[in-house]
């Protein structure tokens, strides 16, 4: 029977930044995706936001976070001989009142805070096309081109002969006596990197997935020419020229990742709110891999050894996905300790023997 060192479930964001991080330390991968178009690496805009909310909270440990997803992305970018999938964006954010003015000025004065933010005078390119607040600011962020990184990734991988693009059930693995089987291969390790799929999973179902649906329109705004993004009361992100993403709401324990009428009615509300002319596109959704506690979730299942799990990214992944994803390697083959804020291990209070 042919052997491999490691399986990976997934060929999302997350599963393609753990495969390269096994790679880059010389392992033998086999990566297998079931293509679905309606992932939420595929249709999500890729915004690094520093500071969120409408409280102005700064992002949990942002700065390194930042630091190390612009190194992660462009290293894939010299991988693939690509233009860059990281770019950093400045944040155009309206504010709507005398208290949001008031809270934003006390919350961006605070010490290490003024290094993401800059004050702004005007809407600039966006004055004559944007519904606009009565002020405004600028938070200094960042955009990841995350559709296209899967999309070129994946391409990279089937010429490497590494990936295999199938549908595979839960009962096509066979985990017993410390060894792994699936598709006539045996396996070492086996790493789940399913995203909002892995709530239908046995070996995780202690863990408390809350996965949100996400609905977002694709627009065209003729004139409009710019390399910001728009906070109003939602987000517009550039894709292309005259081109926008704009989004998301939330819908929690959706039944399908479809776009609905629902979802649609409540973007157009907003929209039709912060932009008087513009043209519809897309209407595109897809399922987040949201967890209760909003951490990512890392590490070994409590009942088989060489049984992983990371995931549960959520909204950030295209900030919070290149740290944790070194955090996990550095675990699994070094010994490293995980954050107890990530380890999987803190869904196993109640723990119960799984049979697979």
């Amino acid at each position: 029977m042919r052997q491999c060192e490691y399986l990976i479930i997934g060929q999302g964001l997350a599963g393609s930044l753990i495969c390269q991080r096994l790679l880059d330390e010389g392992k033998n991968v086999m990566v297998i995706d079931h293509r679905h178009e309606g992932s939420a690496s595929k249709i999500a805009a890729g915004i690094v936001n520093p500071i969120t909310g409408r409280r102005f909270v700064k992002s949990w440990m942002i700065e390194e976070l930042m630091s190390f997803a612009e190194k992660c992305f462009s290293d894939f970018s010299s991988l693939l001989g690509t233009e860059k999938y990281y770019q950093k964006r400045e944040i155009l954010r309206c504010l709507f009142s005398p208290s949001e003015e008031n809270d934003w000025m006390i919350r961006t004065a605070q010490p290490g805070w003024t290094e993401h933010v800059m004050e702004a005078d005007n809407m600039g390119e966006f004055d004559k096309h944007v519904i606009s607040g009565t002020s405004q600011g600028i938070l200094l962020g960042a955009q990841v081109d995350l559709g296209r990184f899967i999309k070129e990734y994946q391409a990279h991988l089937l010429n490497q002969d590494i990936l295999v693009q199938t549908d595979l059930s839960y009962n096509e693995v066979n985990i017993e006596n410390g060894t792994i089987q699936s598709l006539g291969i045996q396996f070492q390790t086996i790493i789940w990197c399913e995203g909002a799929k892995g709530r239908f999973n046995p070996l995780w179902s202690t863990v408390e997935f809350e996965p949100s649906k996400g609905e977002v329109f694709h627009l065209k705004i003729e004139d409009l020419k710019t390399e910001r993004l728009l906070k109003h009361k939602m987000i517009m992100a550039p894709l292309a020229e005259s081109h926008f993403w704009f989004g998301a709401n939330y819908e929690w324990n959706s039944p399908d990742d479809k776009p609905s009428e629902a979802g649609a009615a409540f973007l157009q509300k907003r929209l039709d709110k912060m932009l008087p002319k513009y043209e519809k596109v897309n209407h595109l959704a897809a399922i987040r891999p949201t967890v209760k506690d909003r951490r990512p979730v890392i590490g070994r299942h409590h009942q088989f050894d060489n049984c992983y799990i990371f995931s549960g990214l959520g909204t950030k992944g295209a900030s919070i996905g290149p740290y944790f994803a070194n955090h996990f390697i550095e675990f699994l083959l070094n010994g490293q300790e995980l954050m107890r804020e990530v380890n999987v291990a803190r869904f196993f209070g109640n723990k119960e023997e799984v049979t697979v």
